[in-house]
């Protein structure tokens, strides 16, 4: 195994906390003032402008889970020796016990809060009027239906994959790419796969593990190569997006832009071009890049905190003048997200300095920055290998 290198690790460090921020955006979901969902195409909505622009970003980051799905797949694999005792050991203290007591955490705020407001929010309804033993391990577990902070579906269905992981390796050594195309149609006939809320977690879980075949390409040749396409896959994204956004105006083809078929394929498209983007990225703007890695380590604080908290944000902005006109629209739709980015990465700079054991254990063992970050600063060349921070 080769180790990674500085611009491989930085790819990857960026990659999550831009993708996780993108999650920010994409569960802004309607805007404050408006009715409107951004997953169906803007015929007839009031204000077009800052609708479009919410149900195009929207979309767009429905690449997150993709790409977050290959991260972890790849770093679960990229080691000489795999010891699957060992490796789920750790992902129970570096993802799923902090997801559990996030998950439990915020369950219980959105039980006082119903006890004490009633109706008033209707986002806080979990269930809560004739809860059960089941309210409690859906809102934590996320068994049988999304939890309540239902960001924390992503984590269940890793955990799910983490538990098949041993199978899908033994799969991929004996099939090698072949097994690809295969697990490639099951996505797209099967929309709701059983065990699974979706998908999309295996699917690209199995293809970064893939990636670290040693008859797979090196992970800097793939980058390399998909980032030489950045223009012609970011000009074939942004069409498809806009298709999906305007499908109304393709007459019978809106059923299938539309579709789940539609909606695997813009995820792939889009996979591709925001690995491309983000690898120019970080080859291209190394004081950008320095800066990103400064926050990357909180990426799993935002992914933690940002629902229910831009669901509070939102109902301050519904409280602005002027919120709900075209102007005002747009404004909550940049601020709110933003501003929920903002006081997650300040929170868990704070609980670190303040409260480092209590930090520790929500944010799975991570530091506020990468673990590579010293590195850059003492103009580690860009060929050295690191360690790959641990997803």
């Amino acid at each position: 195994m080769t180790p990674l290198t500085r611009t491989e690790a930085d790819f990857i460090s960026v990659t999550r906390l831009l993708m996780i921020s993108g999650l920010v955006f994409h569960h802004l979901f309607e805007i404050p003032g408006s009715t409107h969902s951004p997953r169906l195409s803007v015929e007839n909505v009031e204000h077009f402008v800052p609708e479009f622009v919410n149900a195009f970003f929207h979309m767009a980051f429905m690449t997150a889970v993709p790409l977050l799905s290959v991260i972890s797949g790849f770093l679960f694999f990229h080691r000489p020796q795999i010891d699957y005792v060992k490796l789920l050991s750790r992902r129970f203290y570096s993802v799923a016990l902090p997801a559990w007591l996030w998950s439990a955490f915020w369950l219980a705020f959105a039980y006082i809060l119903f006890m004490t407001t009633g109706d008033r929010f209707r986002w806080v309804d979990y269930g809560f009027e004739n809860p059960s033993a089941m309210t409690f391990v859906n809102g934590v577990f996320g068994v049988t239906r999304e939890p309540f902070a239902f960001q924390f579906w992503f984590v269940r269905d890793l955990l799910l994959t983490l538990l098949l992981a041993p199978i899908i390796y033994t799969c991929l050594r004996y099939f090698g790419w072949l097994l690809l195309p295969f697990i490639g149609i099951a996505w797209l006939l099967i929309p709701d796969p059983p065990l699974f809320f979706s998908g999309n977690v295996p699917v690209f879980f199995t293809i970064g593990a893939w990636l670290t075949l040693p008859q797979s390409p090196p992970l800097g040749r793939v980058l390399t190569r998909v980032s030489s396409m950045r223009w012609p896959l970011a000009v074939m994204f942004a069409a498809a997006l806009v298709c999906r956004v305007m499908s109304h105006a393709f007459g019978p083809l809106e059923s299938f832009l539309q579709s789940h078929v539609f909606l695997c394929l813009l995820r792939l498209l889009g996979a591709l071009t925001m690995t491309a983007l983000l690898y120019r990225l970080v080859t291209g703007a190394d004081t950008l890049t320095q800066q990103l890695n400064r926050f990357s380590g909180c990426s799993f604080f935002i992914f933690a905190v940002h629902y229910p908290l831009i669901e509070l944000l939102q109902e301050l902005a519904m409280g602005v003048p002027g919120h709900a006109t075209a102007f005002g629209l747009f404004c909550s739709w940049l601020v709110v997200p933003l501003l929920t980015i903002a006081i997650s990465i300040s929170v868990a700079l704070w609980c670190e300095k303040r409260l480092p054991a209590l930090f520790n254990l929500l944010n799975g063992g991570r530091g506020t920055a990468s673990e590579h970050s010293g590195s850059r600063q003492q103009s580690t060349p860009r060929g050295a290998a690191l360690r790959p921070e641990l997803p």
